[in-house]
């Protein structure tokens, strides 16, 4: 009888734990929900980003509360280069609502509305819950420099932008997301990736 259950417990270790692992580096197992570990407040460490349009490329990297910026074209090469205070965060709540606070240098964007976990695409080579959705309700632009306007911009219903973030990493204290995607036009292309880390922070 110890044996039988013995095997049955090996038998239900083996089809659950599969399942608690969704990203490609994500904890062997977790006693925490996915929903439970990614809510709360999150902070950006590092990242790195490329977004090219047509011949021009914009590669930026995050490290330690400031930003690294270089224009390149094909031809000319790098064209332009800079240093950049800038933070973000991400408060994603329990309620399915989120809050990303950008900290430029001379302007803060604030972008709220809803998320939720992405479902199983084939095409995407997804797992249940292995990326995020951003749906956006609302933009703010707030500039320091005084004589600026801001800006505000408002979304509803279908017309509300989202956007999908890869989950690579998921743990209590720490996320790793992705992004890739190529637009072509008729005269034009664009595209970007990157990869982001943060680590769960304060208010």
């Amino acid at each position: 009888m110890k044996i039988i259950k013995l095997l049955l417990l090996l038998v239900i270790i083996i089809v659950i734990i599969p399942s608690c692992k969704k990203g490609d580096n994500d904890p062997f197992l977790s006693l925490r929900s996915r929903k439970a570990r990614i809510t709360g407040n999150w902070e950006l460490i590092t990242g790195t980003t490329i977004y090219t349009f047509n011949d021009t490329t914009e590669s930026v990297t995050y490290y330690e509360n400031k930003v690294d910026v270089v224009y390149s074209t094909t031809d000319a090469g790098t064209i332009a280069s800079g240093t950049y205070s800038y933070t973000e965060k991400w408060n994603i709540n329990k309620d399915y609502t989120f809050k990303i606070i950008q900290n430029f240098f001379d302007y803060r964007k604030e972008i709220s509305g809803y998320w939720s976990f992405y479902n199983k695409d084939k095409n995407l080579e997804l797992k249940n819950k292995e990326a995020i959705i951003f749906r956006i309700f609302s933009e703010k632009i707030i500039y320091i420099t005084s004589g600026v306007n801001n800006s505000e911009y408002a979304y509803s219903g279908t017309y509300c932008p989202d956007f999908l973030f890869f989950i690579d990493k998921l743990t209590n204290k720490e996320i790793i997301v992705k992004y890739e995607g190529t637009s072509i036009f008729p005269y034009s292309s664009e595209s970007g990736k990157g990869t982001m880390t943060f680590k769960q922070g304060k208010d």
